[in-house]
This record gives C-alpha cells, sequence and structure tokens, in this order.
C-alpha cells in the first residue's frame, strides 16, 4: 500500500474514531469517515497486547498486503478507514482474516447506498 493511502497522524486517527462510525467481527474494529481526498486512506492500530515490535509489524504488514488484494476486487469511495486488529486475528489463519477484513468493507458500500 502506497503511503498516500495511509492514516498516519494521530489527529487524522482520532477524527476518524471520533466519527463513531464502526463495524465489528472477530479479527478487527472498524472505524471509518469521509475523506476529503478522492481515494480511501486506511490506518492500521494493533495494540502491545498482540506481541513484541516484530509480531506487531509482521501483523500490520499482513493486513496492508489484504487491503492491496481486496481493493482490487471492490471500489471503496474516499473514505478514512481505522482497522484495529483483536488478538484473535493471531490464532486465525490468513484467509479467515482475510474474509473477515473483506466483510467489514462490504458492510462500508452497503451502509452507504
Amino acid at each position: 500500500m502506497k503511503k498516500e493511502n495511509r492514516v498516519k497522524s494521530h489527529q487524522d486517527f482520532q477524527k476518524v474514531i471520533a466519527n463513531k462510525k464502526s463495524f465489528a467481527n472477530s479479527s478487527f474494529v472498524m472505524y471509518y469517515a469521509t475523506s476529503e481526498y478522492d481515494h480511501p486512506r486506511f490506518g492500521i492500530s494493533s495494540s502491545k497486547k498482540l506481541g513484541k515490535a516484530i509480531t506487531r509489524n509482521l501483523i500490520r504488514r499482513q493486513v496492508r498486503s489484504m487491503i492491496d488484494e481486496i481493493q482490487k476486487s471492490l471500489s471503496i469511495k474516499a473514505y478514512d478507514i481505522v482497522l484495529i486488529v483483536r488478538k484473535t486475528f493471531i490464532e486465525s489463519d490468513y484467509l479467515t482474516n482475510r474474509t473477515n477484513l473483506e466483510k467489514l468493507l462490504i458492510k462500508i458500500k452497503e451502509d452507504n447506498r
């Protein structure tokens, strides 16, 4: 995922979470808000409860890879999306986590039709 497609600053994270539009499942909690950009931006949060820095970085790389795969099939409008990774993410396999993420992104599309 390109850096221009990421929510990076603390203020942007807080703005999206303060919007209070969210969906959740066993692997993720997803907050979203409309964006002033013409493309979707994603922010990924993984807490220290998931493991040490190496583990958290691996998780974020996997989630970014999932987003790249899913974005090719879904056309997501201009949203800022913050994904909070839950502890069950570690216990599940890649395909299950990818399916869970895809279901959440589909819910955004259905919610805003």
